[in-house]
């Protein structure tokens, strides 16, 4: 597979800064290969956001409707000035920012954690009732996680982190009865919204 990074190129300039927030472990050094890597700066997704309505939703005007979840700093990681300015920068529009210098080799795990689950939720009609009572679908959705965590921690030569031993079918069931409660939106139906639209991508 070629990737053409060439009308990227041409459009830096010596002040750019490219935030890149692909999650892959190997999307940085792909993005080195072609960017100059004292201009690249990696971040990760922590919010939420979507084209408003959700068919579940009634809007009077249709809109980006965002949510900004408490104690999920968005971490930013590269050179030290420009990742300082990108994190001043979101933390005087609100958005609540951190520097994370290892960043780049935690960041794989939990995306390997959302995508197994979200497949999982994908096998289960995006309802969170039915995946509740599907237990050896919990656990081969457990079991694929763990495998995915030793390839990455093979792959990038990291230990993976302490809450992969947390992830079991008690927590998974409590967690899917409380976040439907503390988000404030249709979390069943934006994952099928969002995701599905995504699902290309994704893959």
């Amino acid at each position: 597979q070629t990737f053409d990074f060439a009308g990227l190129q041409s459009a830096l300039t010596d002040n750019t800064t490219v935030i890149m927030l692909q999650p892959g472990p190997n999307d940085y050094s792909l993005a080195t290969q072609h960017l100059p890597e004292s201009q690249v700066v990696q971040g990760m997704i922590t919010l939420i956001s979507y084209f408003a309505p959700l068919p579940s939703e009634q809007l009077q005007l249709p809109g980006v409707a965002y949510w900004l979840p408490p104690m999920a700093a968005s971490p930013f990681n590269g050179p030290a000035a420009r990742r300082n300015d990108i994190v001043t920068t979101f933390k005087k529009s609100n958005m609540d920012a951190t520097v994370k210098t290892n960043l780049r080799q935690m960041a794989p795990y939990p995306t390997a954690a959302l995508m197994t689950f979200l497949t999982a939720l994908e096998a289960s009609d995006w309802s969170f009732a039915k995946l509740k009572q599907n237990r050896s679908l919990q656990l081969e959705m457990i079991k694929a996680q763990q495998q995915a965590f030793n390839a990455i921690a093979k792959e990038t030569n990291t230990r993976a982190p302490f809450w992969k031993h947390l992830i079991m079918p008690w927590l998974l069931n409590l967690l899917l009865k409380i976040a439907p409660k503390v988000v404030p939106l249709d979390l069943e139906t934006y994952f099928q919204v969002h995701f599905t639209k995504v699902k290309d991508q994704t893959k």
